[in-house]
């Protein structure tokens, strides 16, 4: 889509990730971005670039829907001051990944793109050897007095050994090989990394799956002293047996990060029924050990302090409600199913009072002036009271106060969610059977629930503008990018 075609759109929605990048989404289209570079953010006001960004895209500010960014305090404050408070969404990745990394009991933040970072000691300036467990000491020490957080670390001693023995994962392989399996379907370990949750869970659940060839090949090893660094101790039973828990209690919010992360589209329209899903399948899972029930109580603890109004801001609501795939089955309260019915009710009759105000405007453009018809002049403000009346009253249900093609469009039932993945798409059908409620579908289906999109965007530009290419004008490098 062309910068100049954006001049004709109804709304569109920004996400931003680290101020990096801008993803703009019109009418189900992916289009396009700006990126900016890190060093223009030390001189020029985010919300200066905000606006530079809409002014370069041909996009009003009060036909922005949404604007979706991670948590950072900085770029939060310059949505605010340059389209308003109920325009920014917090991205929903985000939220799961801090609720993912509190229930684990890492604390480690992600480190800012703004801030420098300083260089890294090489093993020869820290005197390590090449099986060194730098950094590990002070994880232990911060897992210190946490039962989760003590069991993932010691998980991850034992990961970490065998990504740096070359010995330890040779007799990994054998032993699976031994068992049957081909050398091409063996499996490795996967580490952690903490700034991102679901890389400890993907640790947990491939650790799980090497256990029966694990524990061995650590004996073995302290038995035969193969190896110059010392095997780490391997997890006993009732360890296991913990880490198993702790694995099917995360599964979920695994599960749903990847529900959000995986689509090249998230909508607003999703974050009610994952959020729903997500607490149902926690609450169903019955702990039998003291680690994972207190796991499970914080888990919901933390679900329902981020969560627990989610159902009553009008934006979600209007999206879910409007979404074909969920309507008003992707609510948890009847309650907040009412509040929904109520807000989507008034935003459809405000967008029919608009429709029939443009009507009337143009039927008294075609009609004669009164000098031309002194008759029809004397009864002008009546007939006006009458058309403005039935335009806004001859679509609504009198008894419940909601607009009949609300109502009718509720009654479908909604459409299959697998087979439609995009909401616009799966609205057409039967959008000219209810235009007003397409209209304002079409404003709230267009927001995204994730900056996911920038983040993408970002590191394809990033794999283009490589260090090699250091003569590539900005042009240039957005042609190749769009």
């Amino acid at each position: 889509m062309h910068k100049t075609e954006l001049k004709a759109t109804i709304g569109a929605c920004i996400t931003l990730q680290a101020t990096l990048g801008a993803y703009i989404r019109m009418q189900a289209k992916l289009t396009a971005c700006m990126l900016l570079h890190a060093k223009l953010l030390a001189y020029i006001p985010l919300h200066a670039l905000l606006l530079w960004i809409c002014d370069d895209w041909n996009i009003k500010r009060e036909r922005v829907r949404g604007v979706t960014t991670d948590g950072g305090a900085n770029i939060k404050a310059a949505v605010k001051t340059l389209f308003c408070e109920d325009k920014h969404v917090t991205c929903l990745a985000h939220i799961l990944n801090g609720i993912g990394q509190k229930v684990i009991g890492n604390h480690a933040g992600p480190p800012s793109e703004l801030e420098p970072t300083a260089a890294q000691p090489s093993r020869a300036d820290r005197g390590d050897d090449d099986d060194g467990d730098f950094g590990m000491e002070e994880e232990e020490r911060e897992a210190r007095g946490h039962p989760r957080r003590e069991l993932i670390v010691k998980t991850k001693k034992i990961v970490r050994f065998f990504k740096q023995s070359e010995v330890a994962s040779a007799e990994l392989l054998e032993l699976q090989v031994a068992d049957g399996k081909p050398e091409f379907k063996c499996l490795k370990q996967i580490q952690e990394v903490r700034t991102r949750f679901n890389s400890c869970f993907d640790m947990c659940v491939r650790y799980l799956e090497l256990a029966p060839y694990t524990a061995p090949v650590l004996h073995e090893l302290q038995r035969s002293r193969a190896s110059r660094a010392t095997g780490p101790e391997a997890l006993n039973a009732d360890e296991e047996e913990v880490l198993t828990e702790m694995r099917d209690l995360l599964a979920p919010l695994a599960r749903a990060t990847k529900e959000i992360s995986g689509e090249k589209i998230c909508n607003l329209s999703k974050v009610i029924p994952v959020v729903q899903s997500l607490a149902n399948n926690v609450n169903k899972y019955m702990a039998s050990t003291p680690v994972c029930f207190d796991m499970k109580e914080h888990l919901l603890a933390l679900l329902r302090e981020k969560f627990a109004n989610v159902e009553g801001v009008r934006w979600y609501a209007a999206a879910t409600l409007l979404d074909p795939r969920f309507k008003k089955f992707g609510f948890n309260h009847d309650t907040t199913t009412a509040s929904s019915y109520r807000i989507a009710g008034g935003l459809v009759k405000a967008k029919m009072a608009e429709a029939a105000d443009a009507e009337n405007a143009a039927v008294q453009a075609r009609q004669p002036t009164a000098s031309q018809n002194v008759q029809d002049d004397f009864w002008g403000d009546y007939d006006e009271q009458v058309q403005r009346h039935s335009a806004t009253q001859s679509n609504q249900d009198m008894a419940g106060g909601i607009p009949v093609q609300l109502r009718q469009y509720l009654d479908r039932p909604p459409v299959d969610r697998l087979a439609n993945p995009d909401p616009l798409i799966a609205w057409a059908p039967f959008k000219g059977e209810y235009k007003a409620v397409y209209s304002v579908a079409e404003e709230y289906l267009i927001i995204l629930a994730t900056a996911i999109p920038s983040e993408r965007l970002f590191s394809n530009a990033g794999l283009i503008a490589s260090p090699i290419k250091s003569r590539m004008s900005p042009k240039h490098l957005e042609l190749l990018v769009f």
